[in-house]
């Protein structure tokens, strides 16, 4: 049902010592003071800000940056002037070392404070915005594909419509808001907004793994674009006529106590779980109950609707025109609403006085009119929108110090942004300017305080944090400056944990951070299901805290010390205020983390064309010579004789054509033996997009995915998997941001020849009369290029074709033989594509891939054939709660013998046991990323430790027998989340050391809350330690060996469950740190 890992997961290795975790603790703790970090990581070329704060004394006048594992000093930096007191603290500093860039894991010291470990790396971002799609989907009404069931699939009955009340009409579908299971069209057409601007302007950032109902599998549809489109099919169904608008689907009836949305029996007067109120857009006050909303028109909620389908049918123009043609009608009905009945639609409440009260409308017109505009051209909509901007250059809240709940929202106008790119001269510039005003007004607030905190600490800061530096982003990308960057990256920071209780605000990002652990949940506190992506509300000022009704903590709280009069923050499943996620807060957070994503990938060290990747590091004489090849094949045998003289390797990107081409196999198997890198070329040597228009595509997604699939199935008959010919070279070497988008989505790495020389036009032929380069002129351009660029040829990817036309006699690639050797003597390496561009972590050497795993797969698999555990298989289950999605097998088994009978003993275990094939790839990753090195002796230690502490196997839940303190007797072990346990209740351990059927029963079903505080020490499947995991980044607070914390199960099962859907495993990383 989930995947636990993403690729910035994936790449993530944190690393550090306990004593440098275990001092940082105990100075913090006797000199109160504490450094924050963002624990996502910083950008190596970004704004990179840590914050001192403390409750007694100063910070030193200096601070050093150091390396994580080795301590050594990197970069040293002076300390701010002092901020002052903030909230709990009495001093505090800012701690700026942006100009340290240099990739890797890091600590600060500031005098005797020390911050937990943090990344620099390009990747941070990577992967985030998809795992907040997670939570989108987890939202689902109607079908809902977390839970594999349907939901709320009767709504609704109508009131306060033209039609008679109570009339039934189907709006089932949508997301819901947040924990309560209400649904509203101004948040709903919001985060549908949000995500289809994230797909038209971060595309490349996006995967596709999930169906359109948001179940796993591809479906040639990129999932943020799916998600999209399941709020613009309820959207449809809330707009369903030009003269019916529908806001709003449920009320405040729905605060009924805590239920999964599938077993939701709330009565709305039509029986217990049948059809929901859904509320009519009349344009006046609302509500059924005690009280009512102050609604007085309709422009707030049709100028959102009306922009969400503008943008659908821009997005969808070229790939459905039926379906563009039914938004666009759609967001001209609703404008046209808009327009006629100005002002605000509030939400309706009923029992409790809190609704959205928003109190803004022409931002929303403001941003249809431009949207419309945009889509068609009208000069109406343009003038429209211009005065519409006029009337509300800023967003009220900024500056303010206070406002209602949602009374001006959206929280950010994206109305300004889209006007401005499509105006120029004055009129941009006023629009640019608009957004300076209001960044400018919450810059004066944030220059006042060390966390750069301008956003007041209302219902959702949260919310208005993630726009607020949407609005800065969007600011810097239109105008160009810069000067607001550290306030914009400040907001990011504070998500993630740069904030007075270290906090992060998103669940489960980052996988080792300090994250929500209790939010207000259903799903989390029924069944401690997941939240993965969603961001909670976030901190409160004190005496709004105050003054909620219904509120109270569920247990003491683990952040006391950083509470103050100013604000508050709990990770409590009590506090609805700052810790339930929010369905549109989310929405933006996945804007926002695309952004810089995108951004990221664009910094990155190599140079990109069009998403591909056309150099290497310019910094290192090192070239690679790249050939690639069709339907001629006339150099391939003097290609590889000229390569294996001069000893270098080169890369060859040849199509399926090529492959199967007969003529060709004995030269493709010459060139895989000689240490070539063998890749695609595509299989049928397709054009991918037109010559004279590039962005305009001339295959389809699946026909493309196609292709790639039937390239890689021809380079696997020659035994190269995809995965050791990551990198594609498109055919024609012509390709669009689309097709570099697909290719990431296929977990292929783009990449083109360095433009500069004429190489790539060695297959020209004289009959192409001015098109014809020859031979000599090709050569000429690759001296002439290196001695007159500043790099000269460091990083090129100098194209060569393996063969040309019979037409061309001049052959480039007779000149190697010359070439090479040239360039050779001015100090250049010939390497292969993937050595030029290869990242950490480096890839496993293909030597050990072809020769070595196998036979360590062959190992793995005779240890999982003898798991004693795995006996007789009871059942299979994907619904395990904690364990959701994942295939746990439950077994009963035999084994040792009772004290007192003689007989063999019963136990009864929930597995989740790797395959051999993960388990092998498991220990060859944890080599290399430890030791970069898979020796023999790193792998068989790893290996024989797993099988003498765990045999491989995995109990999720249950009891084990193992041989212990006893000769030939075996010992009861209780397990849960791959952790040893003890429960609390001491009449359910065997007194006789043998288990009864009772008590198996009761170890299938135990909780955390069933066991005692001190408890677990071990997580398998190699025994990894709290040490050994706080030695490698971790941040949580699980407690040591002396002072066990429960937390440490709840860590165990994430990252087992991560290392399940990837190829590494930070479990046994971290044992690896330690051991190897």
């Amino acid at each position: 049902m989930h995947k636990y890992m993403v690729r910035y997961i994936r790449k993530m290795s944190l690393f550090f010592s306990f004593c440098f975790l275990l001092y940082t603790s105990q100075a913090a703790e006797s000199s109160g003071a504490w450094i924050r970090i963002n624990q996502l990581g910083y950008l190596p070329k970004g704004i990179k800000v840590a914050v001192w704060v403390g409750k007694q004394g100063t910070a030193a006048e200096t601070f050093q940056v150091l390396e994580a594992k080795t301590s050594a000093l990197v970069f040293r930096g002076k300390t701010s002037a002092a901020y002052g007191a903030y909230g709990p603290f009495n001093q505090s500093y800012r701690l700026n070392f942006s100009a340290f860039t240099k990739p890797g894991h890091y600590y600060i010291q500031c005098g005797e404070v020390r911050s937990p470990v943090f990344r620099l790396a390009d990747n941070i971002y990577e992967g985030t915005a998809d795992f907040s799609l997670r939570y989108m989907r987890q939202q689902r009404s109607g079908f809902n594909p977390f839970l594999k069931d349907s939901c709320h699939t009767k709504d609704g009955f109508t009131m306060y419509g033209p039609m008679r009340d109570s009339t039934h009409i189907d709006v089932s579908g949508g997301w819901h808001d947040a924990t309560d299971y209400l649904q509203y069209v101004t948040t709903s057409a919001n985060a549908t907004y949000h995500l289809l601007a994230a797909y038209r302007d971060f595309p490349e950032v996006f995967s596709d793994r999930h169906q359109a109902n948001g179940l796993e599998g591809s479906n040639g549809t990129a999932d943020v674009l799916d998600e999209a489109k399941w709020g613009l099919n309820w959207l449809l169904k809330m707009h369903p006529k030009k003269n019916w608008m529908f806001n709003q689907l449920a009320d405040d009836r729905d605060h009924a106590g805590m239920r999964l949305p599938n077993k939701d029996l709330v009565d709305y007067g039509m029986g217990k779980g049948n059809a929901r109120v859904v509320y009519f857009a009349n344009g006046e006050p609302q509500g059924l109950g005690k009280y009512k909303n102050r609604s007085t028109g309709l422009a707030s909620t049709a100028g959102k609707f009306s922009s969400a389908f503008a943008l659908a049918a821009s997005v969808y123009q070229k790939t459905d025109p039926g379906l563009a043609k039914l938004f666009r009608e759609k967001s001209l009905s609703a404008y046209s609403l808009g327009l006629t009945r100005p002002g605000v639609s509030q939400t309706a409440p009923n029992r409790e006085p809190y609704f959205y009260e928003e109190d803004n409308w022409v931002d929303d017109m403001e941003l249809a009119s431009a949207a419309l505009y945009r889509l068609t051209g009208g000069q109406q909509y343009l003038k429209q929108s211009l005065q519409y901007s006029l009337a509300e250059q800023v967003t009220p809240w900024m500056g303010a110090d206070t406002a209602r709940h949602y009374q001006w929202y959206p929280f950010h106008n994206f109305g300004h942004a889209e006007l401005a790119a499509a105006t120029d001269g004055k009129t941009k510039a006023a629009l640019i300017g608009y957004y300076r005003q209001g960044i400018e007004k919450v810059l004066g607030k944030a220059k006042q305080n060390v966390f750069y905190r301008g956003v007041p600490f209302i219902w959702c800061s949260n919310n208005l944090t993630t726009s607020f530096a949407i609005q800065c982003a969007l600011y810097r990308k239109l105008s160009g400056d810069e000067q607001y960057a550290e306030l914009e990256q400040a907001c990011i920071d504070w998500l993630f944990g740069c904030n007075p209780w270290g906090k992060c605000m998103v669940y489960g990002m980052p996988a080792m951070g300090d994250t929500p652990g209790d939010p207000h949940s259903s799903l989390s506190y029924l069944y401690h299901y997941p939240l993965d992506g969603g961001l909670v509300d976030g901190p409160v000022y004190g005496s709004i805290f105050k003054h909620l009704r219904g509120l109270t903590l569920s247990k003491p709280d683990a952040y006391a010390e950083f509470q103050s009069d100013l604000v508050v923050y709990h990770d409590d499943k009590g506090d609805y205020s700052t810790n339930e996620p929010t369905m549109d807060g989310t929405a933006s957070l996945v804007y926002l983390l695309a952004g810089k994503a995108s951004e990221a990938r664009h910094s990155i060290t190599f140079p990109e064309s069009h998403g591909a990747i056309i150099r290497g590091d310019t910094s290192s004489k090192k070239l690679a010579l790249v050939f690639t090849g069709d339907e001629f094949g006339d150099g391939a045998a003097f290609i590889a004789n000229a390569l294996k003289q001069e000893q270098v390797h080169g890369s060859f990107f040849l199509t399926g054509n090529f492959y199967r081409n007969k003529d060709f196999k004995k030269v493709i198997a010459q060139l895989k033996q000689d240490g070539n890198y063998l890749g695609s070329h595509s299989d049928r040597h397709l054009l991918y997009c037109d010559w004279g228009k590039r962005d305009s595509l001339l295959v389809t997604k699946a026909q493309f995915e196609k292709d790639i699939a039937a390239g890689y199935l021809e380079l696997k008959k020659f035994g190269i998997e995809k995965n050791q010919a990551p990198y594609f070279l498109p055919p024609y070497e012509w390709y669009n941001d689309t097709i570099a988008s697909w290719t990431r989505g296929l977990d292929l790495h783009l990449v083109n020849f360095t433009p500069g020389t004429r190489s790539n036009a060695d297959y020209t032929y004289p009959e192409m009369g001015a098109k014809y380069i020859n031979s000599e002129t090709v050569q000429q351009s690759i001296l002439n290029y290196e001695q007159k660029d500043k790099n000269g040829l460091n990083g090129f990817i100098l194209l060569v074709h393996i063969g040309t036309d019979p037409r061309r006699k001049d052959k480039f690639y007779s000149r190697l033989p010359r070439l090479i050797p040239a360039l050779k003597s001015k100090g250049y390496q010939f390497v292969r594509i993937d050595e030029l561009l290869k990242q950490e972590p480096a890839g496993i050497p293909a030597a050990y891939l072809k020769d070595s795993l196998p036979a360590l797969v062959a190992k793995c698999k005779n240890l999982l054939d003898h798991a004693y555990m795995a006996q007789t298989l009871i059942a299979e289950t994907d619904t395990l709660p904690g364990w959701e999605g994942l295939p746990v097998k439950l077994y009963a088994y035999k084994t040792g013998k009772d004290l007192y009978t003689g007989q063999p003993k019963t136990g009864k275990v929930y597995l989740l046991n790797p395959s051999a094939e993960k388990l092998a790839t498991w220990i060859m990753t944890t080599c290399w990323e430890v030791k970069k090195s898979v020796e023999a002796k790193y792998i068989n230690k790893v290996f024989e430790t797993i099988r003498g502490q765990s045999g491989a196997q995995f109990p999720v839940k249950g009891v084990v027998y193992e041989d212990q303190y006893t000769r030939n007797f075996q010992e009861p072990y209780i397990f849960k989340d791959g952790v040893t346990v003890y429960v609390a209740d001491s009449t359910m351990f065997p007194r006789d050391k043998t288990c009864t059927p009772a008590q198996l029963d009761f170890y299938l079903r135990i909780e955390n809350k069933d066991l005692k505080a001190q408890t677990g020490r071990y997580g398998r499947i190699i025994s990894t330690t709290r040490e050994m995991y706080l030695a490698n980044g971790g941040t949580a607070d699980v407690g040591d060996a002396e002072h066990r914390k429960i937390k440490w199960l709840d860590i165990v099962k994430d990252l087992y469950k991560k290392a399940w859907r990837s190829d590494k495993n930070e479990l046994m990383i971290a044992w690896a740190r330690q051991n190897l």
